[in-house]
């Protein structure tokens, strides 16, 4: 069967069009297919940029005050290792998803498989890291709206942290009720091309290539540069900051939905998927 051209440019466009689903999906094979939910699925492109927004969020932001605490050497091998232990677990997860079977999974179906109301402690933990995560989220926006419109401190409307935040949260909302994580794929493509122009600027900021990306306003000047972090710190300090590079890799609770709407799920694409969304802030 000769698939029409019209068609083939819908399944290349398909990315950014958030009216269909972004994979080929139907009995037929027809791009972006829209009907049964279940047969809704996803891109691997879309699954991957996902999953990759998930571990590149507010966890990150806390890495560079780790390193520093922890030193050089021993923090670049907990980020190693906090890689590796999040990479595993989410292999782990995604073979027993796929075990239990192609069609829609969650953390209720996986908890229940284990023991029966096993699903309330896992759903609860999930529930508790989600929370924690949106209002890290949430104090991180407002603080950047703050600063970028109003004055911190000062007394006008445009001041008040509360107009900030309802602001973000009134952005946020109506994308936390989108039915399926492929609808997202566009703004985690915008989160996470965001987040690699700013680790280029930091990388320029630290090569300073002119006055204007100079930390202190002019080429070679030390004067304003803090202290540079060690290459090692006490055992306690390391171990103390473990968590802190653990969080950096925390994209699990999305795995799900996100292996649940993916196109042709194989164990082979579930390595891709993993792979390829922990590689950007490694």
């Amino acid at each position: 069967t000769v698939v029409p051209a019209a068609r083939v440019l819908s399944s290349r466009a398909s990315f950014v069009n958030l009216t269909r689903p972004s994979g080929a999906t139907s009995a037929h094979g027809e791009a972006g297919y829209v009907g049964d939910p279940s047969e809704e699925k996803a891109s691997l492109a879309s699954s991957l940029v996902n999953l990759a927004n998930t571990v590149m969020g507010t966890g990150i932001l806390a890495l560079p005050a780790g390193m520093a605490t922890a030193g050089l050497v021993p923090g670049l091998a907990i980020l190693v290792l906090t890689a590796a232990m999040g990479g595993f677990a989410l292999f782990c997860l995604g073979r027993a998803q796929l075990k239990l079977g192609t069609h829609r999974q969650s953390f209720t179906t996986l908890g229940d498989t284990v023991r029966p109301r096993f699903s309330v402690v896992v759903e609860l933990a999930v529930i508790c890291n989600c929370l924690g995560s949106a209002i890290g989220y949430l104090i991180v926006a407002t603080d950047n709206l703050l600063s970028i419109f109003g004055t911190p401190g000062g007394s006008s409307l445009v001041d008040s942290r509360r107009l900030w935040t309802a602001v973000s949260v009134g952005i946020a909302a109506p994308l936390s009720l989108l039915k399926t994580m492929d609808a997202l794929r566009v703004t985690s493509a915008l989160a996470v091309a965001i987040l690699v122009a700013v680790a280029a600027l930091v990388a320029a900021v630290y090569f300073e290539p002119s006055d204007e990306l100079s930390p202190c306003g002019t080429v070679g000047d030390a004067s304003c540069v803090g202290e540079k972090p060690s290459f090692g710190a006490s055992g306690l300090e390391t171990f103390a900051k473990f968590v802190v590079f653990a969080n950096g890799f925390t994209c699990q609770q999305s795995l799900p939905p996100i292996l649940s709407e993916l196109e042709d799920p194989t164990p082979g694409r579930l390595m891709a998927l993993i792979y390829g969304s922990a590689r950007p802030p490694a």
